[in-house]
């Protein structure tokens, strides 16, 4: 499965992934630096905005949402890479690092 991180350049890089990663763990296996926190939710280093297939995501935890109020540059489409946890109905997300 693939999905598609659009940089902050604008470049695009298409990374491999398997069920049960997070988008910070693929993200980090592709050379994609989102943050020193290893995924705990608690730095909103790893904020990005989800492109597409927003609908395909469970929501977004209370926790997460506190984290987010407090990340710059904030959508209604914003979301912690490392609380979203990958499947095969993610297959073709698109992800921009703000």
């Amino acid at each position: 499965m693939k999905m598609t991180f659009i940089l902050k350049n604008g470049n695009e890089k298409e990374a491999s992934f398997s069920e049960k990663q997070t988008i910070f763990e693929v993200a980090a296996e592709n050379g994609i630096h989102l943050g020193n926190c290893e995924g705990f939710g608690v730095c909103g280093a790893c904020h990005l905005v989800v492109e597409n297939l927003h609908d395909k995501l469970p929501p977004a935890t209370e926790a997460e949402e506190d984290t987010l109020d407090r990340s710059s540059g904030l959508t209604v489409r914003s979301r912690l890479a490392c609380q979203i946890i990958l499947d095969a109905s993610l297959d073709g997300l698109r992800v921009k690092i703000p």
